[in-house]
């Protein structure tokens, strides 16, 4: 019996850690998708110099046959990422909804730095 509670004490504490392990690694996924598909967008405008209405267009081939992106994955949950315009011209950002689903809260992930509030 004593076996049988350690080993059950052992498993809880192993698939915790796993656990965890697993959401950061997905958290860190999307980290590093936005910021890839950050510098898509840059490319992108240097080729057409013009920025992309979405990320979609980063999938079309040019006069010459070469496409940015071969596709654009969802993100580590399921959801698209979206690319947004910034305030000035030139400023861009792609995001995505992260762990919930819901884009416009905390957990959102984005490929320019958080500002302070």
């Amino acid at each position: 019996m004593v076996v049988i509670v350690i080993l059950g004490i052992l498993v809880t504490l192993f698939a915790r850690n796993v656990f965890d392990l697993l959401f950061t690694s997905q958290v860190d996924l999307a980290q590093t998708k936005v910021k890839t598909l950050a510098d898509s967008v840059g490319l992108y405008h240097t080729q057409n110099r013009r920025f992309p209405k979405s990320l979609e267009e980063l999938t079309e081939k040019n006069e010459r046959g070469a496409q940015i992106e071969r596709e654009i994955p969802k993100d580590p949950w399921g959801n698209e990422y979206e690319l947004r315009k910034g305030d000035r011209p030139n400023e861009y950002e792609v995001v995505s909804a992260g762990p919930d689903g819901v884009f416009d809260n905390e957990d959102d992930i984005t490929s320019t730095p958080k500002k302070d509030k």
